[in-house]
């Protein structure tokens, strides 16, 4: 067993946590580098707990094991497996999403641990990868959620989890924390998961732990402290924030706390807070607060204008027109959907009427979800398309074995008896799960796959 050997690391721990309990502390400092078991996040917006643990069992074969949370498994893999989690059926018809059980905490304290319809506008403040992103999608289905990121080249990651997801609730900005402090009392909800000294990936590279030093985390603590300030600034009066960190000591959660408190004494309240350790829940450690804004905070900012977006536009005639016969001939619905155009591609977000207000205070990177383009006055739909809106007249073709399956996966077309007219779009189902549309030729279907999600 590795050993923990920093002794700043140890006395810190020793001090502030376990005094007087060597036991507990030789404990926890044994779990730290303990590898943890993968887990599994399931979307129960698209598919019931009872019902996914059927079709596990039946085509994937992983040992899924319960957590304290509902909709999230451990996961073991079996003799059963053919394909690694990441590749699984349900992994890319986003049925489920792989994320570690301690990143799952904020939303399910953000959220009460319940799905919410009513509509809001969510900030979620450094956003990528993206896994929390997708879970504020699914426990907000009705709310525009904003996804920033700080850092230009995480941008794409997140828009990649976005897009898996299926949703189309969120539009992605790249802002330096700075700028929230110009967009007083914006947000219903605020959830930062803030950059931190990352104690928890202990149990990856325990080089982490033996370079812990106080002096490193006092100038991170400064970065926190002004996204928490910023977070209080932009939330709503009476709304909430949820401030997140994957680290355990004081420095980078209590304190932050305490000192936006010294601040502003009388502006907020924290109503929930939890230290999750990793001898105790064996999740990762992890660190919540939940804030409650208690009134407006006196501040000189100002708010700025956001940069023109130029490049997204409302969708105009001609483009209407052609995605107006295809939704004829397929009976497709999108009532509830504002659509746009970036370049070529169609853009859908969430009918909500405080998206109006919000594109002009803020430059989308990116909006909603693409469901095709516009090509020579023609709409040639993607695979979102496919897989995420209903064509009711559609044809449909039914898989019938799990190989079929993976050999579309891997980007292979199928042959069909089917009479089809010269070009025509259809739905491929899998045991009543819908997964992708496919485009006839030459008496084959050509695979529509995203080729980066492609299984090698």
């Amino acid at each position: 067993m590795i050993k923990i050997e920093n002794q700043r690391f140890i006395e810190y721990f020793r001090e502030n946590f376990f005094q007087g309990n060597e036991i507990e502390l030789k404990d926890f400092l044994e779990n730290i580098p303990k590898d943890l078991s993968k887990t599994l996040r399931i979307n129960t917006n698209k598919i019931s707990v009872s019902d996914f643990l059927k079709f596990s069992e039946l085509y994937e074969g992983f040992e899924l094991e319960k957590t304290a949370i509902p909709n999230i498994f451990y996961t073991k893999k079996t003799d059963n497996n053919k394909y690694a989690l990441g590749n699984t059926i349900s992994h890319l018809l986003w049925i489920t999403y792989i994320q570690e059980l301690r990143a799952s905490y904020s939303v399910y304290e953000l959220s009460k641990w319940k799905v919410d319809r009513e509509k809001y506008t969510i900030l979620d403040m450094a956003a990528s990868p993206g896994g929390k992103t997708t879970q504020l999608a699914e426990y907000y289905p009705n709310s525009i959620i904003v996804a920033n990121e700080f850092t230009q080249n995480r941008i794409t990651q997140l828009i990649s989890n976005l897009e898996r997801i299926g949703w189309n609730n969120f539009c992605v900005t790249n802002y330096n924390w700075v700028f929230f402090r110009d967009l007083p009392e914006r947000f219903d909800k605020v959830l930062i998961d803030a950059p931190c000294s990352g104690e928890w990936i202990g149990f990856k590279a325990i080089e982490t732990i033996k370079h812990w030093n106080i002096k490193k985390i006092k100038w991170l603590s400064g970065l926190q402290e002004n996204l928490l300030e910023r977070a209080l600034v932009s939330v709503k009066v009476g709304w909430e924030i949820l401030y997140s960190t994957c680290t355990l000591n004081k420095l980078e959660n209590e304190w932050i706390i305490e000192y936006i408190e010294k601040k502003y004494p009388e502006s907020f309240r924290v109503t929930y807070s939890k230290r999750f350790w990793p001898h105790v829940e064996k999740s990762g450690w992890f660190f919540v607060a939940k804030i409650e804004k208690l009134k407006s905070v006196e501040t000189n900012f100002k708010k700025r204008e956001a940069k023109n977006n130029k490049e997204i536009k409302k969708i105009d005639k001609a483009s209407l027109e052609a995605l107006s016969r295809f939704q004829k001939k397929y009976e497709l619905d999108l009532w509830d959907s504002e659509l746009y155009v970036y370049k070529s591609d169609i853009l859908a977000i969430k009918r909500n009427p405080d998206f109006w207000e919000l594109i002009n205070d803020l430059y989308l990177t990116r909006l909603g979800q693409r469901i095709g383009n516009i090509v020579n006055w023609e709409f040639t739909p993607n695979y979102y398309l496919a897989r995420d809106y209903e064509l009711k007249n559609a044809k449909k073709i039914e898989i019938k074995s799990l190989d079929e399956v993976y050999d579309y996966l891997k980007g292979k077309e199928i042959e069909t008896s089917l009479e089809l007219e010269e070009k025509e779009y259809l739905i491929i189902a899998f045991k009543d799960l819908k997964i992708w549309g496919w485009y006839y030729s030459e008496w084959k279907v050509k695979n529509i796959f995203p080729k980066e999600w492609v299984v090698k």
